[in-house]
């Protein structure tokens, strides 16, 4: 939950060593198309049934400046509950991944592949094949999985899957507190810049 009541779907993710919840920068009040610097105050939370966490900062990966991530302690992911998801060690040990949007609703195999100038993701087709609930198209937020049940990645748009090897941050915010007005503006700054950065395909 985050300010105004929105809702934003998480994932409970560890490397082995840190755990965080990601989320994709859209699904937040600061997003990239949203018009954000009118903001003093971001507050939000993690629930998961009568379990509620706080967490004071929010965080954005080094590998792409569109996932958001809160860092989780392991106490606290214990207290949340949940399945907790390794990333995946053999990407592409498998040339289909399973992908579900990211409400959870839907879920289905489709095949990705390797494109030279787009390192560090890989691209979706644009149909995800489902026996159980027909096709349907990948979004931005889905989750993308290998077939061991490892995370692969995150859809940064309707075509690209970011592949999430590390959860190295590069910008934080502070949560819940009123934001240093010259500090906020840094960062949203940072984060456009590095959109701005990334080869045409993936923007």
């Amino acid at each position: 939950k985050l300010k105004d009541d929105e809702q934003a779907m998480t994932i409970l993710v560890s490397d082995g060593e840190s755990i965080y919840a990601l989320s994709h920068l859209s699904s937040t009040p600061l997003g990239l198309g949203k018009s954000s610097l009118g903001y003093r105050r971001v507050s939000s939370e993690l629930v998961r049934g009568d379990a509620r966490l706080v967490p004071p900062v929010l965080e954005f990966l080094a590998l792409d400046p569109r996932i958001a991530a809160t860092r989780v302690s392991k106490e606290e992911a214990e207290s949340l509950g949940g399945e907790l998801f390794y990333t995946a060690l053999k990407p592409f040990k498998f040339s289909e991944a399973i992908l579900i949007d990211e409400k959870g609703d839907y879920y289905g195999e489709v095949d990705f592949k390797l494109t030279a100038n787009t390192p560090g993701y890989v691209r979706m087709q644009s149909k995800v094949f489902s026996r159980i609930f027909g096709d349907f198209s990948p979004t931005k937020g889905d989750l993308v999985f290998s077939k061991t049940g490892e995370l692969l990645g995150l859809m940064v748009d309707s075509r690209y899957c970011a592949l999430i090897n590390n959860l190295l941050s590069e910008e934080s915010l502070p949560m819940g507190k009123q934001f240093d007005r010259d500090e906020f503006k840094k960062v949203l700054e940072s984060l456009r810049y590095r959109y701005e950065q990334l080869p045409n395909e993936l923007r």
